[in-house]
């Protein structure tokens, strides 16, 4: 029987996959600002 769906982890991974696209693609001083534009 499958499970159930967990929000929680799925954010939480999708934030992680944010996080290293940002960082593959930017570099660390880049403005946060700058990201988001």
């Amino acid at each position: 029987m499958p499970k159930g769906h967990h929000a929680l982890t799925d954010a939480l991974a999708t934030a992680e996959l944010l996080q290293v696209q940002i960082a593959y693609h930017y570099r660390p001083e880049t403005p946060v600002g700058t990201i988001w534009s």
